[in-house]
């Protein structure tokens, strides 16, 4: 039968620890959470940039004639507006790193990827007039990423991914498709 002493000791020895466990837990999520808005800041500004790049490339592709004001506008928006440090951000506009057009499922060549960049997507199967799959995923750079995966007659989206390296998009879908990899 064990003595006082050495229970005391054993149950103050499992205190400690477990206190001590908590404490790190506390702390480790701490510094995470920290990281994850730091992160999620510099995706806020980046999604607002390339939203506003899109919208002046539709726009001049398709013609429209923008105003003096809504040049002057747009300038502001990627200029980042003073949202971020002058070290965070990105220099030069989005940059297009791949872009396919097409139908059906297909497997693209490797490209590589930055760590921090966008995939840029639309998908329409109103010819059909059902509703399709499209699904994107990326294969090769140390896994695997499903950035998109939809169901729809008509839709698109920008997904920010936030891992880089060499690989390839494979494309699953009875739509018509378009993409395009973009810093």
């Amino acid at each position: 039968m064990a003595d006082v002493g050495q229970v005391l000791a054993t149950g103050a020895t499992t205190i400690v620890g477990v206190a001590v466990g908590a404490g790190l837990t506390y702390w480790f999520g701490v510094l995470n959470r920290r990281h994850q808005e730091a992160r999620e800041d510099k995706t806020r500004w980046y999604e607002q940039r390339l939203r506003a790049y899109i919208e002046f490339s539709t726009a001049a592709f398709d013609g429209f004639v923008l105003s003096v004001p809504a040049i002057v506008l747009l300038a502001l928006l990627l200029a980042g507006c003073g949202q971020i440090r002058t070290s965070d951000k990105p220099t030069g506009p989005p940059k297009v790193l791949y872009q396919q057009t097409g139908s059906g499922s297909t497997t693209t060549p490797r490209f590589k990827v930055p760590d921090d960049w966008a995939l840029v997507w639309a998908y329409d199967c109103s010819g059909h007039q059902i509703e399709g799959n499209f699904i994107v995923d990326f294969n090769g750079f140390d896994g695997f990423l499903n950035p998109v995966n939809q169901l729809g007659v008509k839709n698109n989206g920008v997904e920010n991914l936030h891992h880089g390296g060499k690989g390839y998009l494979e494309v699953i879908s009875e739509c018509s498709w378009s993409f395009q990899a973009m810093t």
